[in-house]
């Protein structure tokens, strides 16, 4: 059995982009408690924990403060437990506040919290966590935004992508083609979040093994991405990616193989070398070399993703163990 790396997008930039204003304030504040936090809080975190929540805090103000002085400031003064115990303070306040007294604005502000803090729990593999966290932001921003509105779209897309990462892939189904609905009415069929969710559908047909119905949603995704954002972005790569691996699952090596050469590529010159996308990039570059029967070389790309996957996720991440299941058996065949 061969098992590539093929994931649904995310998508939270859009939702961000319309309520600047109050998440700035927000962002400062977290700082602030984080500071405080850093000094007053213990160190009994869980790792794993730990990584979820600052990827949810990063997330939520790197839109706003791209590479500024607050990230470095952050780093260096805070550290990863007062950040994340911040946010998890933060997130619980704002859970526990009466949400029916609050201005609409504020309990759109909550919606997108408890999404950022789901696609934290999601990326470092507590699924079980992100789960709930994502339907309440889904009831929230449906609530205040209505049902047709590009944020709920976003918002159940990613819910959908949960679903689809835990084999629920009937319900996944469903959510993404609600989504496809909503953003053709609101955004329009050359917009890059279209694109996103003809990527995950995509993605989803591929794992049903419905490849004739995936190629076409995959290729027009890639299309769209690049006429938005060109051929060094890093949707465009994972576009690329999942492309390659719908050919991989339809044993066309010969057309899977560029493709995951391009896509690795890509990541390198815009995430670096460290990002677990890169890792995952290399997996799938390996697997294509060992069903062709070429264990001397993907045996070195599954150790520098296992190796990058342990600095970042940890041992016990599921991406990390598929990962080694491959690298077992490509050493099986040698």
């Amino acid at each position: 059995m061969m098992t590539s790396l093929r994931h649904p997008l995310f998508t939270l930039n859009q939702i961000l982009e319309k309520h600047s204003h109050s998440i700035i304030w927000t962002s400062t504040t977290l700082l602030g408690l984080a500071i405080l936090n850093f000094f007053l809080s213990s160190l009994s975190l869980v790792f794993n924990e730990s990584t979820a929540l600052a990827t949810a805090y990063f997330k939520f103000i790197e839109h706003f403060f791209l590479e500024s002085l607050i990230w470095s400031l952050a780093f260096s003064l805070v550290g990863f437990v007062g950040i994340m115990s911040s946010l998890k303070y933060f997130v619980h306040s704002y859970s526990t506040t009466a949400v029916q007294n609050s201005p609409k604005s504020e309990k759109v502000i909550k919606g997108i919290t408890l999404n950022t803090l789901a696609e934290g729990y999601k990326k470092s593999g507590k699924y079980d966590k992100a789960l709930p966290l994502y339907k309440q932001s889904l009831s929230i921003l449906e609530k205040e935004l209505g049902h047709n509105h590009p944020d709920v779209a976003t918002a159940t897309n990613n819910l959908a992508g949960i679903h689809y990462i835990k084999g629920e892939y009937e319900t996944a189904q469903s959510l993404y083609k609600k989504v496809l609905a909503i953003q053709e009415q609101t955004l329009g069929k050359q917009h890059p979040d279209y694109a996103t969710t003809l990527n995950n559908l995509a993605v989803l047909y591929d794992s049903q093994g419905n490849y004739a119905q995936a190629l076409p949603l995959s290729q027009t995704a890639l299309n769209i991405l690049q006429k938005n954002w060109g051929t060094q972005h890093p949707a465009y790569a994972t576009s690329l990616n999942n492309l390659a691996g719908l050919y991989y699952s339809q044993r066309e090596l010969d057309k899977a193989l560029p493709l995951y050469q391009q896509a690795l590529a890509i990541r390198e010159r815009v995430l670096g070398k460290q990002h677990p996308d890169y890792a995952s990039s290399l997996n799938n570059l390996a697997e294509v070399y060992r069903a062709q029967g070429q264990c001397a070389q993907a045996l070195p790309l599954y150790q520098e993703a296992l190796h990058i996957m342990h600095q970042v996720w940890g041992k016990r991440h599921p991406t990390t163990q598929r990962i080694q299941e491959n690298y077992k058996r490509c050493q099986q065949q040698v």
